[in-house]
């Protein structure tokens, strides 16, 4: 269970929703923090929910080129990073990477990815090293549907939660637990749908899904917070 905790920043990143007969934009990713870390797309597409909220589509192509939220990021010790998220195969042939930051020519990145069970999984590298690596003991995805997914590291280890609730993990790797983005001093790139990290490219698309509402805090949120977002939410994506 997560504790109180003191709030000593901001939000970095929190992706504009749009409800209406238009689709946004499909060239830049609008980011309402005070921040305006703005986005580039790269063929994503929208489509739109029954609620009129519109989402990111992927097709195995498509991502958003996410770099300057970096500059918000960079030197925090611990944060709270959460995003919707549907694929249309839930046990894809391939992970997916949903929120990804890496250094593009060096083995150094922080993500989250969805794994070919359906479990969720969540890494951080450093200097070539892997300092942490965690998986969610049961498979979290369903074919179709909206799943909100939550990583939160409150500087001493992280956690998972999905839909509001903290999940069962299991680390591979716990190094040390402890680092975040100020210990990952060559990450230079981040990625809504993809990673690109070690001279290897944009890689781990997502094939045929979306990502909706992703927002970045460079702080702990409560569980009571996180829940609160999620219950303001969930009617978008057809929870009662």
């Amino acid at each position: 269970m997560i504790g109180i905790q003191t709030k000593t920043s901001g939000k970095a990143f929190d992706v504009a929703s749009y409800r209406g007969p238009t689709s946004p934009s499909t060239t830049t990713l609008y980011d309402k923090s005070r921040y305006t870390n703005n986005g580039t797309l790269v063929n994503v597409t929208w489509s739109q929910l029954p609620s009129g909220l519109w989402t990111s589509r992927y097709d195995g192509t498509a991502y958003a080129n996410i770099d300057v939220a970096l500059a918000s990021l960079a030197t925090t010790t611990k944060g709270t990073w959460m995003t919707w998220v549907k694929l249309d195969d839930a046990t894809p042939v391939a992970a997916c990477y949903i929120v990804a930051f890496g250094d593009t020519d060096a083995d150094e990145s922080i993500y989250i990815r969805i794994d070919t069970t359906g479990k969720v999984s969540a890494k951080l590298t450093s200097g070539g090293v892997v300092k942490w690596s965690l998986t969610s003991d049961n498979a979290i995805m369903a074919d179709g549907i909206n799943s909100h997914i939550c990583l939160i590291h409150d500087g001493i280890s992280p956690i998972l939660l999905i839909n509001g609730v903290e999940v069962a993990i299991t680390f591979s790797v716990e190094v040390d637990k402890t680092l975040w983005f100020s210990s990952c001093s060559g990450l230079d790139n981040g990625r809504l749908g993809c990673l690109n990290t070690n001279t290897l490219g944009n890689l781990g698309f997502i094939n045929n899904g979306n990502t909706a509402l992703t927002k970045f805090y460079t702080y702990v949120l409560t569980q009571g917070q996180i829940i609160n977002i999620y219950e303001n939410e969930k009617t978008l994506f057809g929870y009662r």
